[in-house]
């Protein structure tokens, strides 16, 4: 503070939380291939150092490497730690974790990239997408993941509409919102 300009700091905050983000997203992807029996909170604490690596070769520095890994064991560790986390991750049926989709949505060719997907117990298919943000200061669980649905429901919407372009007519599809800083999880309406 004080040597940048404000909108370079914010700038460099938002940079860093797109690579925490990142991270955070492989990782889950790396549970959620290898399996819940092979991760557990002693696992993840063994990550930071490896954690410090990767963040410091995306370009975090030094005096930041500490918070951001600190973030990313919190959300991981949430995720094996909680029930939604534990669902989230299991081996579920078609399950695949950063799926990568293109298609054609009213005439414009859609590239997306979906977190988390696959069929439960009773046959639902979810999309899931997470966010590693979090409650401002104030405010409470509910009304930020309201803001987040109107925020990435249209993103939703369209993930949504690309896995229906490849599934038998008349399947449906469920989404939702999981953000493992805090476990939070709010289903959208798709």
């Amino acid at each position: 503070a004080g040597h940048y300009e404000e909108n370079l700091f914010r700038s460099r905050r938002t940079e860093e939380g797109k690579v925490v983000g990142t991270l955070v997203h492989l990782w889950l992807e790396r549970i959620a291939s290898d399996g819940l029996d092979h991760w557990s909170a002693a696992d993840i604490k063994g990550l930071s150092g490896r954690l410090r690596g990767q963040l410091s070769a995306q370009g975090v520095p030094a005096a930041r490497l500490e918070a951001c890994s600190s973030l990313i064991l919190e959300c991981l560790t949430m995720t094996v730690n909680s029930e939604r986390g534990r669902w989230l991750m299991a081996a579920h049926r078609e399950a695949a974790s950063e799926l990568p989709l293109n298609g054609v949505i009213d005439g414009q060719l859609i590239h997306a990239t979906i977190d988390r997907i696959f069929v439960d117990g009773d046959g639902l298919r979810w999309v899931v997408d997470y966010k590693t943000s979090a409650p401002l200061s104030g405010e409470g669980p509910d009304q930020f993941m309201a803001r987040e649905v109107e925020r990435y429901g249209s993103q939703l919407q369209l993930y949504a509409t690309l896995v229906r372009q490849l599934m038998p007519e008349g399947q449906q599809v469920h989404a939702g919102l999981y953000f493992p800083v805090f476990d939070g999880w709010v289903e959208v309406k798709v």
